[in-house]
């Protein structure tokens, strides 16, 4: 039988869940929004920050350019 409980990996940065299928999923929220700013493509710009949340101040999520 498949057991469907999480577990960690060893050292902890990652969590295996399963359900018919296997998930890897990373654990540390640095990483986590490294890879979203990453592969998410072009950062949001100030105009359009503007139009969407024209109350809060400009503070883009994704701070440095990822290759």
């Amino acid at each position: 039988m498949l057991s469907t409980e999480p577990a960690f990996s060893a050292d902890g940065s990652m969590l295996a869940s399963a359900g018919g299928d296997v998930r890897l999923r990373e654990n540390d929220p640095a990483q986590i929004a490294n890879r979203i700013c990453r592969e998410s493509g072009d950062a949001i710009i100030e105009v359009e920050w503007r139009k969407h949340m024209a109350d809060v101040p400009f503070q883009p999520p994704c701070p440095t350019p990822h290759p």
